[in-house]
C-alpha cells in the first residue's frame, strides 16, 4: 500500500504557488485596517505599544514556566458597577465609585486626566470647533463634574455658583451666559468656530 507524506505534499504546493507568483489571499478588512492605521500616527503608536506589551507577556510567561514555583499575583483592577437611576435616569453616586476616586488620587488626579484630554481636544479639528475659547477652565470644570457625579461631593456646584454671569459672544452676533452644562452645550452648538451651515446644529455621531 502506498503511503503519502502530506506534509511534503503541502510544502510542494506552497513552493509551486510561490514559483508561479501566486500570493496568499488577504481579506479586504485586513487591508483596510492596515491602510487606515497608516493614516494615523496615534494608531501606529498604539500598535507599537501593543506589540511591546505582547512581547513582555510572552517573556513573562517564559520566565514563569521556567520557575519551579509561582507566587500568586493580585489583580490591580477591580470592578465598580455603575448605579443608574432607572427609567433612563442618570448615574447615581455609590460608595464603590467614591472609593475608586479616592484610590486614584481624588480631584487632582481627575484634573490631570481632563487636562490631558483637553490638550488633545484643542488640537483636534473636529472637537476644537465646539470650544469657543481655550482660556475657559474646561479641564477643571470637567474634573469637578466627574468627581461630583461619582462621589456625591458638591465641588461642581460650588464652582458653578461662583461663575461669572457675564455674557460671551457666540456665532451670528448672539451672546450667551455660560453657567452650567446645558448653557455650555448651547454655546458649543453656536460656537463662532463652526462653519455657518453648522451653527446651531446639535452634536452628531461623527463629531
Amino acid at each position: 500500500m502506498a503511503r503519502f507524506n502530506l506534509k511534503k505534499i503541502g510544502s510542494g504546493i506552497k513552493s509551486s504557488r510561490a514559483a508561479d507568483g501566486i500570493k496568499p489571499k488577504t481579506s479586504t478588512l485586513e487591508a483596510e485596517e492596515r491602510a487606515f492605521r497608516a493614516t494615523d500616527q496615534d494608531l501606529m503608536d498604539e500598535q507599537g505599544l501593543f506589540r511591546s506589551a505582547s512581547d513582555n507577556v510572552k517573556e513573562k510567561e517564559s520566565v514563569e514556566e521556567a520557575a519551579t514555583t509561582k507566587a500568586p499575583s493580585a489583580c490591580p483592577y477591580h470592578f465598580v458597577p455603575l448605579k443608574m437611576g432607572g427609567n433612563g435616569g442618570t448615574h447615581k453616586p455609590s460608595s464603590g465609585a467614591a472609593s475608586l476616586i479616592d484610590e486614584i488620587g481624588g480631584l487632582p488626579s481627575l484634573v490631570q486626566m481632563t487636562s490631558a484630554f483637553y490638550e488633545k481636544a484643542f488640537r483636534d479639528v473636529t472637537l476644537d470647533k465646539f470650544l469657543r475659547s481655550h482660556d475657559d477652565p474646561h479641564a477643571d470644570r470637567f474634573a469637578r463634574w466627574i468627581h461630583q457625579k461619582l462621589t456625591n461631593s458638591t465641588v461642581w456646584d460650588e464652582d458653578r455658583a461662583a461663575r461669572s454671569m457675564e455674557p460671551v459672544e457666540v456665532a451670528r452676533g448672539h451672546t450667551a451666559v455660560v453657567h452650567d452644562r446645558s448653557s455650555a452645550h448651547s454655546a458649543a452648538w453656536y460656537s463662532p468656530k463652526r462653519p455657518d451651515n453648522e451653527v446651531g446644529r446639535h452634536f452628531k455621531l461623527d463629531e
